[in-house]
């Protein structure tokens, strides 16, 4: 009973490890990491995208004693306001002063 559990234990940790084993051939090529291109990440800084991207969710204001909201979207346009009546499921664009 103790070689029995003895070589399947031998056989648990053997298959272990040559699971875990690759061998690398001479006619395999194995792919070499990219160099850092800091240049093209800098076209992506958080000042650089803040002129790209203007609202990206919306920040609902509830109105007092009703059901309906407000929010502000930016756009390269400008700003503009919206009030949401979510039970009529209508939108409409306001001009503020």
């Amino acid at each position: 009973m103790k070689k029995i559990y003895f070589f399947s234990l031998l056989g648990l940790f053997s298959g272990a490890v040559h699971a875990q084993t690759k061998t690398i051939t001479t006619t395999e090529t194995v792919a070499m990491p990219h160099k850092a291109n800091y240049q093209q990440a800098a076209r992506f800084s958080p000042s650089k995208l803040r002129k790209m991207i203007y609202s990206t969710s919306v920040d609902p204001h509830w109105l007092k004693q009703r059901n309906n909201f407000w929010y502000e979207y930016e756009t390269p346009n400008g700003k503009n306001w919206y009030i949401v009546d979510p039970a009529a499921r209508s939108k409409k664009k306001t001009v503020r002063s």
